[in-house]
C-alpha cells in the first residue's frame, strides 16, 4: 500500500469500526433461504434468515485470512469470518471495504498451525481516513469499476444459460431440429434417438489428466489454474496464479479442454471450459484437463460435459466421506453422442453466444486489473479526488 497522506487523520481501525465474531451455522443446520452464507472464501451458501442485516463487510478470521467481502443483502456470517460494525457516522461502508481491500490484513497471522486473524491485533492497525464527502467520491470512483465487472458477470452468465437451455432443448427433451422424424428407441438411460449413441466419456476424450504440483513465482509468466478458478461453467482467472515450474506438453491447457475440479469441499466436481487460447497454461493437481476427441464438436462436448456437474459431485463425495473425483469416476461418466452432424449444428447455433461470453471475460479482467491498480492510490491519497465532480450516489450503500 502506498504512504498515507499526512493531511488525513491517521486513525487505528478500532476506532472506526469492530470486528465482531460470526456464528457456526454446519450445513446440516441450514435451510433453504435467500440469504447468503459466508466464509472466509466467500459465499458457501444460504440460509432461510440472516444473522446480520445488510449492506455488510466479512473478512477472513480463520482459514484464508483477511480477505474482505462486500455485501448489499442481509446475510449470515460463520465463525470463521468477522462482520464489521461501524462506530463513527463519518465513515463510509463502502470506502471501509475499499480500504481494508488494500490493507494487508492477510499478514497479521497469529497462529502457526491454523492461519488466524486476532482481532485486537487488527484493531490497533493504523489507517488514514479522509473527511467524509472523500471517502464517498474514492468509494464511488472504485464501485464503479465493480459495477461494470458485475454487469458483464451477468452478461456472461445470461449468454451461458441460454446455451445450456438450448442443449437441454435439443439433447434433454429431444426436441432438436427434424426430430418429428426420428424414432426413438430404449437405452441403459431411458429411451433415445435410434442414430444416437450411449457410450462413456473416456471413449470420445484424447485426454484425461491431473494438473501439476506448481512452484509458486508471482513474477513468472507461466499461469497455473486453481479449484478456486472453476465456476459452475465459467473461468475466473482473476483467481489463477504464477509459476515457475516446467510443464510436460500434456498439461498444458488448449481451446476446448474441459476443466474439472477433482478434490476439495465446496468446490469439488465443478466443470468450466477453456474457451480463449491461454499460452503457457496449466493447472494444478485438484484440477482435471478433460479433452475432447477430434470427433466432438467441442461447444457440444463442453455443455455436456457441464451437465454432468451433479454426477462428478456425487461421485466425488462417495461413501467414505472422502472428497476426490479420479480419473476413472470421470473416464466412466456417461456420455450421449448424437452423431457428428447434429453436434455440428448445435455448435453453429451457440457457438456465438458463447464467443461472446468468452469476450467478455478478459474485458472484465482488463477492468479488474485498472481497478486494483488505482485503489492503493486513492485509499493512501497518492492520487488526489477531493476536488473532482464526482456522482457519489452508488456509493452509498
Amino acid at each position: 500500500m502506498a504512504e498515507l497522506r499526512s493531511d488525513w487523520l491517521q486513525r487505528p481501525l478500532g476506532d472506526l469500526l469492530t470486528l465482531r465474531y460470526g456464528k457456526g451455522l454446519p450445513s446440516r443446520r441450514r435451510r433453504p433461504g435467500p440469504y447468503p452464507v459466508y466464509g472466509s472464501g466467500g459465499i458457501i451458501g444460504y440460509h432461510d434468515e440472516p444473522l446480520v442485516p445488510g449492506p455488510g463487510i466479512i473478512v477472513g478470521r480463520k482459514g484464508s485470512i483477511g480477505t474482505v467481502h462486500y455485501e448489499g443483502r442481509s446475510f449470515f456470517p460463520i465463525d470463521t469470518v468477522f462482520f464489521v460494525e461501524l462506530k463513527d457516522p463519518e465513515v463510509d461502508l463502502r470506502y471501509v471495504y475499499y480500504m481494508l481491500k488494500a490493507s494487508a490484513l492477510y499478514t497479521l497471522n497469529t497462529d502457526a498451525a491454523v492461519p488466524g486473524l486476532n482481532r485486537d491485533v487488527a484493531h490497533r492497525q493504523v489507517f488514514g481516513t479522509p473527511p467524509f464527502p472523500v471517502q464517498r467520491k474514492i468509494a464511488s470512483i472504485l464501485s464503479a469499476y465493480d459495477g461494470v465487472i458485475e454487469n458483464n458477470l451477468r452478461r456472461i452468465q445470461i449468454l451461458e444459460e441460454v446455451a445450456q437451455l438450448v442443449y437441454r432443448e435439443w439433447f434433454v427433451k429431444f426436441r432438436f431440429p427434424g426430430h418429428e422424424k426420428v424414432r426413438m428407441v430404449d437405452s441403459p438411460l431411458g429411451k433415445i434417438p435410434e442414430t444416437w449413441k450411449e457410450t462413456a466419456l473416456g471413449e470420445v476424450t484424447a485426454l484425461i489428466k491431473r494438473g501439476i504440483a506448481p512452484a509458486y513465482d508471482e513474477s513468472s509468466p507461466s499461469i497455473v489454474i486453481n479449484q478456486r478458478c472453476i465456476r459452475h461453467s465459467r473461468l475466473d482467472m482473476s483467481q489463477s496464479r504464477r509459476h515457475r515450474k516446467t510443464v510436460p506438453v500434456d498439461r498444458y491447457v488448449v481451446r476446448g479442454d474441459v476443466l474439472v475440479n477433482s478434490t476439495g469441499v465446496g468446490t469439488l466436481g465443478r466443470v468450466a471450459q477453456v474457451q480463449t487460447d491461454l499460452p503457457d497454461c496449466t493447472v494444478d493437481t485438484h484440477v482435471t484437463i478433460v479433452r475432447p476427441a477430434d470427433s466432438q464438436d467441442p461447444d457440444f462436448f463442453g455443455l455436456q460435459v457441464l451437465s454432468l456437474e451433479p454426477l462428478f459431485q456425487q461421485q466425488g463425495r462417495g461413501t467414505t466421506g472422502q472428497t476426490e473425483l479420479n480419473r476413472e469416476a470421470i473416464s466412466n461418466a456417461p456420455y450421449r453422442d448424437p452423431g457428428p452432424a447434429l453436434q455440428r449444428r448445435f455448435g453453429s447455433a451457440v457457438r456465438r453466444l458463447r464467443v461472446l461470453s468468452a469476450h467478455l471475460a478478459p474485458i472484465n479482467d482488463v477492468v479488474r486489473q485498472t481497478r486494483d491498480l488505482l485503489l492503493p492510490k486513492l485509499v493512501s491519497g497518492e492520487l488526489d479526488v477531493s476536488d473532482l465532480d464526482v456522482d457519489v450516489r452508488e456509493a452509498t450503500p
